[in-house]
């Protein structure tokens, strides 16, 4: 599974911050982002070792789990709509539709017109 680079440059801002200072915490990697605190959010299950060393491996481990079981496949037609649980601004699951025509790959994020 691929991380985007937003998710890279995350785990990287961790991993730095984690090395320098030790723990690690929200408005510490808000200000090394240069972010500011409402506009950096962190939900989910931080793994630790020795209670103070964040584990990055286990991170994106417990991460890309997560996200293999909550992504759903679905045959439509020529299409495989793939829903992911990532919420867009109407909080609709966003939905990938992909189709193979010989050796090419389509995407779209929209409902194509032959299935909508």
């Amino acid at each position: 599974m691929k991380i985007h680079a937003s998710g890279e440059d995350y785990l990287e801002a961790v991993l730095v911050l984690q090395k320098k200072i030790g723990m690690v915490c929200s408005a510490d990697l808000a200000r090394y982002m240069g972010f500011r605190m409402s506009g950096c959010l962190f939900s989910g299950r931080v793994r630790s070792l020795g209670g103070d060393s964040l584990n990055i491996q286990n991170l994106v481990d417990d991460y890309t789990s997560w996200l293999k079981s909550e992504i759903y496949f679905d045959k439509i037609g020529e299409f495989y709509e793939i829903t992911t649980p990532y919420l867009d601004n109407a909080n609709d699951y966003l939905q990938i539709y992909v189709k193979q025509e010989g050796n090419d790959i389509f995407l779209q994020m929209t409902v194509p017109p032959c299935i909508a």
